[in-house]
């Protein structure tokens, strides 16, 4: 996804997710410039979940704070990071 297509998907009044799988060997991702876009660009409507089901990956919750660290590596305010990995994911089916 693009950060384009991320403002496309939340002016629509759609949320982006912006997924966590890591994989053996890889536990220590980086997530690059065009993650890091998409992340901003999505702003409140970001939800991060995790795929991290495979037998090589880490479990789930610690493949999300692998996701959650690199990002706020990158200059993401922690904070929203958090909110995009509970609030925002458990207000869409707890409305």
């Amino acid at each position: 996804m693009t950060a384009r297509v991320a403002s496309h998907t939340v002016s629509g009044g759609r949320c982006v997710s912006v997924l966590s799988q890591p994989f053996a060997g890889c536990l220590d991702f980086g997530v690059g410039e065009q993650r890091v876009e998409v992340v901003r660009t999505a702003g409140e409507r970001l939800v991060l979940p995790s795929d991290a089901g495979q037998t090589d990956s880490p479990p789930p919750p610690d493949a999300l704070a692998l996701l959650v660290d690199a990002l706020a590596r990158e200059g993401v305010d922690r904070s929203r990071l958090h909110a995009a990995a509970g609030a925002v994911p458990a207000g869409l089916f707890l409305k």
